[in-house]
């Protein structure tokens, strides 16, 4: 029996699939979710959709978090959160996948050898998987940019003509997928980051 990938949570994704209105699809993604309880609490809101009880909170342990700290001592964390620093810990220790959004932790983590994927990738496993057609993809990213998600422009424009060309053979409007351009709302994002 194949075991589920296991993926730790980081709250930037969190928020912007909650944004998007999308975790009761994204929980359903063939894949174990895990977020670290101080992570779990940032993200608490009103709107807190009631399928994100399918995500695993958990604690750390003494040694986890001490290694924490002294990562932190560190000039070159200075950048990271404590939160973040306790995702990337849980990622690394239980050999997970680190899914998050902020450029500097995806660069400290990606060079320690954990595979770091973001909102990008998870709606595209989201079509992969069938949770989402290509239309529900492309109003589910737009909602994320228009509430302030940093994502590589070029990225979001491409997948957004792409699903939208996949709507009836063409976009919405009757236009040829190119000549969609995507709302402009995503904020460009650090040089190199593709998902």
């Amino acid at each position: 029996m194949c075991r589920r990938p296991r993926c730790v949570l980081d709250a930037s994704v969190y928020i912007d699939l909650n944004w998007a209105g999308i975790i009761p699809a994204f929980v359903l993604l063939p894949m174990e979710f895990i977020m670290v309880d101080l992570v779990r609490k940032e993200v608490r809101r009103p709107q807190e959709v009631p399928e994100a009880r399918r995500i695993t909170v958990c604690s750390l342990s003494g040694k986890q978090i001490a290694q924490v700290y002294e990562m932190r001592q560190q000039r070159w964390t200075s950048v990271l959160s404590l939160n973040d620093l306790l995702s990337f810990q849980l990622a690394k220790d239980e050999g997970c996948v680190l899914l998050a959004n902020d450029g500097a932790l995806r660069a400290f983590a990606s060079s320690r050898g954990v595979t770091v994927h973001g909102s990008l990738w998870v709606l595209d496993e989201m079509l992969r998987h069938g949770l989402l057609t290509p239309s529900e993809a492309a109003n589910a990213l737009e909602a994320m940019c228009s509430h302030g998600a940093r994502f590589p422009k070029k990225e979001c424009d491409r997948r957004l003509r792409e699903w939208r060309k996949q709507v009836k053979g063409g976009n919405e409007d009757g236009k040829e997928g190119d000549e969609q351009e995507s709302r402009g709302d995503c904020l460009e994002a650090s040089a190199g980051r593709k998902d």
